[in-house]
């Protein structure tokens, strides 16, 4: 508008012609530097983004390649792993009353630092398979209260060992579609983090219902608690609870990351609520019916498989 304004002055003559041509020039010489300078950052603009898409492709070349390098790592891992377990776990149950102290703590030793590994290659091989995007749900109807009675039966051996009371409360619920065995892996999880951080003398409790046409199931333990802080960043990769284990136990910070992922493939949801110092509850729910796109139905005519 000022441009256009000057230049009409000018030929009405309504100004004087040499101050008048001076303001002219000046304000197109503020045009053209305006001008190059938006040239110059656009120019400057696509430079970085032409860099910043080489770098983002070379990342992800590179994090494939790390990918595939841990997946062939703990495929090769994974075998002796589980023969050093399982032996170590025969000779401590068939030799343990002829052993001296010292041999059986060599052994026991053995069978926990196998077990730390093997459950680490696991977590491994899972993520691998969740950032290569071949993590796969295999859904058969299945009892979801066998599942845990299954699990709670094991972990409550080890929770003893601790001192730990663990007790639970299942409704009883009809077969539904799931991955058994990724369904037991979140218990697993759920449950082995409870007794990780849950002081001698006292209690889990792990509950299972039916609300609004999902499984519902529950871990309540009365462990340290977790900072609101912390919560949202659990189910990241690579994170710990903050809080030390109230044994030996060791957490690869993987699990609850891949927790969520089965959870998710599930078309289901995970929360937490904690309160430092009093424990915290973590639930699942995943549907009881066929809420699966058709990538995760897998085999199971009932689902439309």
């Amino acid at each position: 508008m000022i441009l256009s304004q000057l230049v009409s002055d000018y030929f009405n003559k309504e100004c004087a012609q040499e101050a008048h041509s001076t303001r002219l020039l000046t304000l197109l010489m503020e045009y053209w530097a305006a001008e190059r300078d938006h040239e110059v950052k656009s120019e400057l603009l696509k430079q970085m983004v032409f860099k910043y898409s080489v770098a983002e492709r070379k990342l992800a070349e590179l994090n494939l390649i790390k990918n595939k390098f841990l997946g062939l790592a703990a495929h090769d891992f994974r075998n002796p792993l589980v023969l050093i377990r399982g032996l170590s776990e025969i000779l401590r149950d068939d030799l343990g009353k002829t052993l001296h102290r010292h041999q059986k703590e060599y052994l026991d030793t053995i069978y926990l630092a196998s077990s730390t590994m093997l459950t680490l290659v696991n977590d491994f091989l899972d993520v691998s398979a969740i950032e290569n995007q071949s993590f796969r749900l295999q859904i058969r109807h299945s009892s979801l209260q066998a599942v845990l009675r299954e699990r709670l039966k094991i972990y409550r051996m080890l929770a003893a060992k601790k001192s730990i009371r663990l007790t639970y409360k299942l409704s009883r619920l009809p077969d539904f579609p799931f991955d058994r065995d990724r369904i037991a892996q979140v218990v697993d999880n759920l449950l082995g983090n409870a007794i990780k951080f849950s002081p001698p003398e006292k209690n889990i409790h792990v509950s299972m219902n039916r609300r609004d046409g999902k499984a519902v199931v529950s871990v309540r333990d009365e462990g340290p608690g977790i900072p609101t802080e912390k919560i949202q960043m659990l189910f990241k990769e690579y994170q710990t609870f903050g809080a030390r284990t109230t044994g030996e136990e060791r957490s690869t910070g993987l699990g609850l990351a891949i927790v969520k992922r089965i959870i998710d493939e599930h078309s289901g949801d995970i929360s937490v609520s904690s309160v430092v110092g009093s424990g915290s509850i973590f639930t699942f729910s995943i549907p009881m019916e066929c809420g699966y796109d058709d990538g995760k139905k897998a085999q199971d005519p009932a689902c439309g498989g």
